[in-house]
């Protein structure tokens, strides 16, 4: 079915992030890039290795330095800290540095338009982040997939890590739908159903026949992804 097709875009990316209505994406030289669902690639000043778009299409960022950037207006306002990761979601905007040390953003909580306060050490060892619906999917460095339980307003940094089977490298989450790719760079996909004090997980499904994903995102404007070549993909349909 359509759902099921990946077309190629046009531009090279390394790394790609779906917003509420924009895709952001930095390609080999860092150089930074957003698009609409129908606009062309429109070039951003500034440099990022790492790229995150909420749902609300609020952006941070990272450099080849950790240094750490949200997207206020039309500029960058460099954040306090270091990390080689970071993602803004309905969760807040979370982050792990170069020794896998995670950590939340007091204040942010909701995908607020805002700094926050600080950076609060969450338990744990996670080499990337995905900030969801009151929910925070992270792999390690085996490739160990956990989610994070027990996030509310009045609790934001949640209550503990729950193991979800299988491995990925690299994970997206938004609404109820996560996404990611392992170490073949095979693309999988999961639903998350959300129910009072919980979630329940359901399997993964392995998307054929996918690109080679290096990088894959899910948004309100859809699920985008590169591959090891630097090629952009959208997938058409709905899932």
């Amino acid at each position: 079915r359509d759902g099921n097709l990946w077309k190629v875009f046009n531009g090279r990316l390394k790394d790609i992030s779906v917003g509420g209505t924009k895709i952001w994406g930095v390609n080999s030289a860092d150089s930074i890039f957003y698009k609409t669902l129908t606009g062309n690639w429109v070039s951003v000043g500034g440099k990022l290795k790492q790229i995150s778009v909420s749902g609300k299409d609020h952006v941070w960022g990272v450099n080849s330095a950790d240094s750490i950037f949200r997207r206020s207006g039309n500029s960058w306002v460099n954040i306090g800290g270091k990390l080689k990761c970071v993602s803004v979601g309905e969760a807040g905007v979370w982050g792990v540095n170069s020794g896998d040390n995670i950590y939340y953003r007091t204040g942010t909580h909701g995908d607020v338009d805002g700094n926050g306060s600080g950076w609060q050490n969450i338990p744990g060892k996670l080499k990337w982040i995905s900030s969801g619906r009151d929910i925070v999917f992270g792999v390690n460095v085996h490739d160990q997939i956990y989610y994070r339980s027990g996030i509310t307003k009045a609790n934001p940094i949640g209550t503990h890590w729950v193991r979800v089977s299988g491995a990925l490298r690299y994970i997206d989450t938004y609404e109820n739908q996560v996404w990611g790719a392992n170490a073949q760079q095979n693309g999988f996909t999961l639903s998350v159903t959300f129910a009072p004090g919980r979630q329940q997980v359901s399997r993964w499904t392995h998307q054929t026949p996918p690109p080679k994903f290096k990088r894959v995102s899910t948004g309100g404007a859809g699920v985008w992804g590169v591959d090891t070549s630097n090629k952009i993909y959208y997938r058409s349909g709905n899932l």
